[in-house]
């Protein structure tokens, strides 16, 4: 059965003269699946719904580099074309991104110590100096796989259907840029401030790649995507200001055992 939302969409933009090749793909940049697709497209036109919509042709989905590019200037075709991505497959992009983005670290540090332009000491050929780095990537890979999985807890709440997979894959597509732009803070290490600035930018990309992917995998509104992205920040923020003024007040506020305590000290060695 054909979705009344699309067949309502497409229904009235054929009759104001749109053409339906444009409309259908206007449809795939919002996440729409292709066999809902044709069928709301043949209960409009009248025509004999497909039983099953044939596989595109071997090259024509983007690939890894065709993936990256999309994670700068295409979200919305990202994600679409990612929908049908298997949890190992994104588990070996996460791997494959962390390792270029470590690769282009490394390139770019022993170039400015070459150079004489690099305030660190960086020898990467010395022994167990990889050490920090390797258990660096882990430390991520492991943080982006168990932080999409306390974000999928607010994608259920908010009536996600993407399942596990559709939050990783928003998480971790969505880190691309950051990933592997970070060495731009040791090219600009001397200028904090436009390290400062690039660090936000990406920051605020992520979010907005993050956003665009649940929206998409997860078939939810933007507002929902929205709040499943911020809720988590807003909790993690209250939390981290109540435990900051609960310390406070256990600094500044004296027991009324300790106040005797100090009376009794002050009393055996007056001023």
């Amino acid at each position: 059965m054909a979705d009344p939302r699309l067949v309502q969409y497409l229904r009235e933009n054929i009759q104001q003269g749109y053409p339906a090749d444009r409309l259908v793909t206007a449809l795939r940049g919002q996440g729409w699946p292709e066999q809902e697709i044709q069928i709301a497209l043949a209960d409009v036109t009248g025509a004999k719904a497909p039983k099953h919509v044939p596989s595109p042709a071997a090259g024509t989905k983007p690939g890894l580099l065709g993936n990256i590019k999309n994670s700068f200037i295409h979200p919305r075709t990202l994600f679409s074309a990612i929908k049908d991505v298997s949890f190992s497959s994104v588990i070996l992009t996460l791997v494959l991104v962390l390792v270029i983005g470590f690769g282009l670290r490394i390139v770019v540090s022993l170039l400015m110590s070459f150079l004489g332009s690099s305030p660190f000491d960086i020898v990467v050929w010395q022994e167990g100096s990889l050490f920090p780095e390797i258990t660096g990537l882990i430390s991520v890979l492991l943080g982006i796989v168990i932080g999409a999985g306390f974000l999928h807890l607010f994608a259920i709440l908010l009536g996600g259907k993407g399942g596990y997979s559709g939050t990783l894959k928003a998480a971790v597509y969505g880190m691309i840029p950051a990933m592997l732009l970070s060495f731009l803070a040791l090219v600009l290490v001397a200028v904090p401030i436009a390290v400062g600035i690039i660090q936000i930018v990406l920051f605020l990309w992520f979010l907005v790649l993050l956003i665009v992917g649940l929206k998409t995998l997860h078939k939810i509104s933007g507002i929902r995507a929205i709040l499943v992205v911020v809720t988590p920040i807003i909790l993690v923020v209250a939390l981290v200001v109540f435990l900051f003024s609960f310390a406070l007040i256990e600094i500044f506020t004296i027991a009324p055992n300790d106040s005797m305590i100090l009376q009794s000290l002050m009393n055996q060695f007056p001023v």
